[in-house]
């Protein structure tokens, strides 16, 4: 019976090795992934941005003339949406910073959470032409702490692997709820049920090593729930 306890406890640790191990090397291959499609977001935003320097470069140009309203206007309309596209930007830089610094204090409301995950697959959406339709739920001032980076980045991978198998104007809706215990993050498509069984283990695994988290997997719903800290 000790040598049973010991070979069992021994056994123990090497699948938590192997599950250390799998989570580092998924991470890895999620984070370069999601990276390169943030990069061309960011690139089509700067270039936005840097159309409306110029913009207002030459209508400084012309400041001694009369600069009729239409053209404050426009300038103004520029300004405003280059400031959301930095704010977005921002947002998801200060997302992958604390992703990589562990910071346990970083917490995000879930508008915040679906900008980022909206800006992370953006490309993909479009080049797949899928329809990406989402719902948030929350009570007022209420913000998601705890291992949400985590959690952000399996979304986003779990949503990835869903539009490989899916064909143009397939629906995929995500949203985000809460209990009295929970935060509540629901993925929906109908072509959850392709997904292979390789990656379903892959996100368990996964999830076991987020503390707080649970999955549950059904034909056309994936359901991760973050507990309240």
């Amino acid at each position: 019976i000790d040598r049973l306890n010991l070979e069992l406890i021994s056994a123990v640790k090497i699948f938590k090795q192997q599950s250390e191990i799998e989570l580092s090397k998924y991470k890895q291959n999620a984070m370069g992934s999601l990276i390169s499609g943030i990069a061309q977001e960011m690139k089509a935003n700067l270039f936005s941005v840097s159309g409306s320097i110029e913009l207002t470069n030459l209508l400084l140009k012309d400041a001694n003339s009369n600069v009729n309203q239409e053209e404050v206007k426009k300038l103004n309309e520029f300004y405003i949406n280059s400031k959301e596209k930095l704010t977005s930007i921002d947002k998801v830089l200060t997302s992958l910073i604390r992703q990589s610094t562990a910071d346990s204090d970083y917490v995000l409301d879930g508008n915040d959470v679906y900008e980022i995950i909206n800006l992370i697959l953006k490309n993909n959406f479009k080049e797949h032409s899928i329809n990406f339709e989402s719902n948030i739920s929350l009570r007022p001032n209420s913000y998601i702490k705890g291992n949400i980076n985590d959690i952000i980045f399996l979304i986003c991978e779990v949503i990835n692997k869903i539009i490989e198998q899916s064909v143009a104007n397939d629906n995929i809706e995500f949203s985000i709820t809460e209990d009295e215990s929970n935060w509540l993050f629901e993925i929906s498509s109908n072509n959850i049920s392709k997904l292979q069984s390789s990656f379903i283990y892959l996100i368990k695994t996964v999830i076991t090593s987020i503390n707080d988290a649970t999955l549950s997997i059904e034909e056309s719903k994936i359901l991760i729930t973050l507990k309240k800290i």
